[in-house]
């Protein structure tokens, strides 16, 4: 599943199109008890973090180098959530912020909007 959903997301024509529709399942499969479905959604996420840096070098140049990378608060010392065993790279950070707005905002409406015995 997560090979053709790799696919999908790196090599297909039009990915554009599809890449924030495919995304929350590369995010559900990042959760799965299966640790291999787990540790390929992983790859999978690296692999569409080359793509973006590939397809978007400057900006990439330009946060490199100026070190803007994440809240000042933020702290790299901590522990990383399961199932991250090192942190992801730039480009797989940005290609994720980059395709979340589509859905993110629908997830938070259906949390905030549950309601317990439903």
């Amino acid at each position: 599943c997560c090979k053709m959903l790799s696919y999908l997301l790196v090599y297909l024509p039009d990915r554009y199109d599809h890449q924030q529709r495919l995304l929350p399942y590369l995010v559900s499969f990042m959760n799965d008890m299966d640790k291999t479905i787990e540790r390929e959604a992983l790859e999978c996420m690296e692999k569409c973090g080359l793509q973006y840096e590939r397809e978007h070098p400057d900006e990439i140049i330009e946060r490199r180098q100026l070190g803007v990378d994440g809240d000042d608060s933020t702290d790299y010392d901590n522990d990383l959530p399961t199932p991250f065993t090192s942190r992801p790279s730039l480009g797989a950070r940005l290609f994720v912020r980059s395709n979340t707005s589509r859905f993110f905002l629908a997830v938070l409406s259906e949390l905030s909007s549950w309601r317990e015995g439903t």
